[in-house]
């Protein structure tokens, strides 16, 4: 097979970035990429332990000029949050990404690309298999499952490890030294929902065109969650008829902001004949014919009212009505209905609180990520994050609460950490000197809205001084995820400068 970065294997991380692209590795999915490094460790004949987990180390021992230096844990997550296109018949379980290469960026066609964290496998794989005798003894921790609740972490069992300093190779802005980060936890929402069957016209609702994107660091982009954005349709929809809903799905992650969501409805056209039939005074048929005619007007003028919202942030979203026959349908009975409109268009979204000590950062936000239903149920998946503890709590139970107030239940999972900011790194102090020889400017340090798996680290070795970097990525999360070419070999340089020099 022809390989799609030959021209860029000067740089050794380029081909293992390649060899991991080949290989399935959603979220849930990490044995075979487990496997892999695995037998990357026999190969090169380095210490490897793994766990039931899915968890690898590898410890390479220290070049001989380097004896005395402190040990250096680099890490990263195997998993990747697998979207793609609309259109794309891509299998994530079976495919293996088809990476191209436009000038400086790096994407996978119709596919997220995996840059998150799939850089950080390839820059410690190429590291580790160097023979280097400037090299610090190094452990390299692979984790699993990281996107769907920092399963793989928080199962880690770090006895072993020795080290002194720890580079999470898990950002995506090159010149951005990370200290400190949110912590979070997921909910799982059931909204059961009785059924029933009437004659009606069948509309079918659609949002796509947005962005979507990371539910941390671009949850205060002002990009469109359809999701949330189809409560406020439904809402409109029911100033203008009585409706039932059919079926609704929207999202694919609960840390993706939502690009595209679909909800097919029952019109009672019948019924809101006979509310409105004094107003009016036409028959039946005609009236009908008006009423779609108008609820066609309603769905268009929210179109443009989105388009204006949205303009310059997330300036492609797309909303549209499908008015299909007129036809017997099974749906969500018509209380139902209203309880989960109300609910959808009341659910957080989104920002919901700036931090008070870090200027520009988020403190708190929720995200509903996903929607599904089923014959007899709604199922909602949230992300709640937040670097004060008690705010995420509260926000997590407020949404609880509204879950259960119209009759659904919930399961609160993947409660992580947040990160504190050190109040002295010396970490921190010798890769900014670093940073400034090698670059001539000084990279910004900061916190970071998003989930790491830094805050696990930090709770389970506390003495450990950790920083979090790595090379623009952008789009992540979404079909749209592209990594820089040139930032990412500046960025393996600079990690390779940073263990020689670290005392």
């Amino acid at each position: 097979m022809a390989r799609m970065l030959e021209g860029l294997d000067e740089e050794r991380f380029f081909y293992y970035f390649e060899e991991i692209s080949k290989i399935p590795r959603g979220s849930f999915h990490c044995q075979a990429i487990s496997d892999y490094i695995i037998g990357f460790a026999k190969e090169h004949k380095l210490e490897c332990l793994s766990d039931d987990k899915n968890n690898v180390i590898i410890k390479k021992t220290a070049g001989k000029n380097k004896k005395k230096a402190p040990v250096i844990m680099l890490q990263g997550h195997m998993d990747m949050v697998c979207i793609k296109n609309k259109t794309s018949h891509f299998d994530f379980d079976t495919d293996p990404l088809r990476l191209e290469v436009s000038g400086d960026k790096l994407t996978a066609r119709h596919t997220s690309l995996g840059g998150d964290d799939g850089i950080a496998l390839a820059y410690m794989l190429a590291i580790l298999e160097l023979e280097d005798d400037d090299l610090p003894a190094i452990e390299a921790i692979f984790t699993s499952d990281e996107e769907v609740g920092m399963i793989g972490v928080k199962a880690l069992d770090t006895s072993s490890l020795k080290a002194n300093y720890l580079i999470n190779l898990d950002s995506e802005e090159e010149g951005v030294l990370l200290n400190g980060c949110a912590g979070g936890c997921t909910l799982h929402a059931k909204i059961p929902y009785r059924k029933e069957s009437f004659r009606g016209v069948v509309a079918k609702i659609h949002i796509s065109g947005l962005k979507g994107g990371h539910s941390g660091v671009e949850i205060d982009k002002n990009l469109g969650a359809a999701n949330h954005i189809m409560g406020r349709v439904l809402h409109e929809l029911k100033k203008t008829c009585l409706f039932s809903l059919v079926n609704i799905h929207g999202g694919t992650a609960d840390n993706a902001i939502s690009n595209r969501c679909t909800a097919k409805v029952t019109l009672d056209l019948n019924d809101q004949y006979f509310i409105d039939k004094q107003k009016i005074g036409i028959a039946p048929e005609e009236y009908k014919k008006e009423k779609i005619k108008e609820v066609e007007n309603v769905i268009r003028n929210l179109d443009l009212i989105l388009r204006e919202e949205y303009a310059g942030s997330d300036s492609g979203i797309n909303l549209r009505v499908d008015i299909l026959k007129e036809q017997q349908t099974k749906c969500m009975n018509m209380i139902d209905t209203e309880k989960f409109v109300f609910f959808l268009l009341n659910v957080p979204q989104g920002v919901v609180a700036m931090s008070n000590k870090a200027p520009g950062l988020v403190e708190t936000s929720m995200n509903l990520g996903v929607i599904d239903m089923t014959d007899d149920a709604v199922n909602m998946t949230f992300s709640v994050r937040s670097s004060v503890e008690s705010r995420k709590k509260f926000l997590a139970d407020k949404v609880c609460h509204l879950i259960e107030f119209v009759g659904g239940d919930v399961k609160v999972d993947g409660d992580y950490p947040c990160w504190d900011v050190k109040a002295e790194s010396k970490l921190k102090n010798q890769m900014v000197a670093i940073y400034q020889e090698m670059f001539e400017k000084t990279p910004e340090i900061r916190a970071i809205h998003a989930g790491l798996e830094c805050g696990y680290f930090a709770s389970k070795m506390p003495e450990l001084d950790i920083i979090s970097m790595g090379p623009n990525i952008k789009d992540i999360h979404s079909a749209n995820e592209t990594l820089s070419i040139s930032s990412a070999k500046r960025m393996y340089q600079y990690v390779l400068s940073v263990l020689k020099a670290l005392e």
